[in-house]
């Protein structure tokens, strides 16, 4: 299926595309900074995006999200290697702030946990995530500066 005629739900994803260089900042107790690496891509008739990702601290994940028309909403599963379990999310874009919100919940431990991602589209090469546990706090745990890194021009040497 051609991009051109998928519905504006999906080719909201468009600009995620490439690869990105990440800055992280952990807050709390025990703050942090590193940097990391994201690869976006979008397959399965282009209606999902998948981003592998990869931080100099050793921590990696892989996530898939998608528009689900019966829902009327985004839906995604995030896995990381800190989790022993799938983590589902549901969201919605916010075309007026150029913001996606997801909501995840898990069960870990017998517990349910919750928690809020959003990731804010500040300009064509520069995306803003952060990440609030437990979901309705005011304050992120985390946030990632995600600056598209350049693309080299094809050549017909490579």
């Amino acid at each position: 299926m051609a991009s051109e005629k998928l519905s504006a739900e999906y080719r909201v994803f468009h600009k995620d595309i490439g690869d990105w260089d990440a800055n992280i900042e952990v807050y709390g107790p025990n703050p942090s900074t590193s940097r990391g690496r994201m690869s976006s891509r979008l397959t399965c008739g282009d209606k999902w995006l998948v981003s592998d990702y990869q931080a100099d601290s050793g921590f990696s994940g892989h996530g898939m999200w998608t528009w689900d028309p019966a829902k009327k909403q985004y839906v995604g599963v995030w896995a990381d290697n800190m989790m022993t379990f799938l983590a589902p999310g549901e969201g919605e874009w916010d075309p007026s702030t150029r913001t996606m919100t997801f909501r995840y919940e898990a069960n870990v431990g017998g517990k349910t946990m919750r928690w809020r991602q959003t990731t804010t589209t500040v300009d064509d090469n520069t995306l803003v995530f952060r990440s609030f546990v437990p979901e309705d706090a005011p304050k992120e745990m985390m946030k990632v500066t995600y600056r598209r890194r350049a693309t080299l021009p094809s050549s017909r040497w490579s």
